[in-house]
């Protein structure tokens, strides 16, 4: 009888053990970190952004007032008629600079230049070019015959 109860007892106890292991909690915490929402969200940054967007439309509105201010005036030169969009203000009768006269000098120098040194290059693309191929073939042969010599020579 003794057999029995071994083998009551037994199953008793594997019972409890697996009733144990399964209401067992671990004694690790490897869950992740808790997120707080402070952290999460980057109110500061949202704020500099913000302030910055308003900073842009106001610097836009500025350029958009100063832009109509400069359309709405009338056009130095001019018969007193205010710039309209899509047509060219009327020219001007004296020049816009003290040294345009000097510009375009200098702007027809450098094209008279310029032009000079395209009938030279299409000269000589034209005539003769200033190597001569038989005349160095020539020396070359006179030198070796002077290497020869020398040679030749005690």
């Amino acid at each position: 009888m003794s057999k029995l109860v071994e083998e009551k007892m037994r199953e008793r106890q594997d019972k409890l053990h697996k009733r144990r292991i399964q209401s067992m909690k671990p004694q690790i915490d490897n869950k992740p970190p808790p997120r707080f929402q402070h952290l999460q969200q980057n109110l500061k940054k949202a704020q500099q952004e913000e302030d910055r967007l308003t900073e842009v439309e106001k610097q836009n509105g500025i350029l958009l007032d100063k832009l109509s201010r400069i359309a709405s005036r009338p056009s130095p030169g001019s018969s007193k008629k205010a710039l309209v969009p899509g047509e060219a203000p009327v020219a001007m009768d004296r020049p816009l600079t003290l040294n345009a006269p000097y510009r375009k000098a200098e702007l027809q120098r450098i094209a008279e230049e310029n032009q000079q040194l395209l009938r030279r290059i299409q000269g000589k693309q034209h005539g003769k070019s200033e190597y001569n191929k038989d005349k160095y073939d020539k020396e070359y042969l006179e030198h070796q015959e002077y290497v020869k010599i020398g040679r030749q020579a005690p």
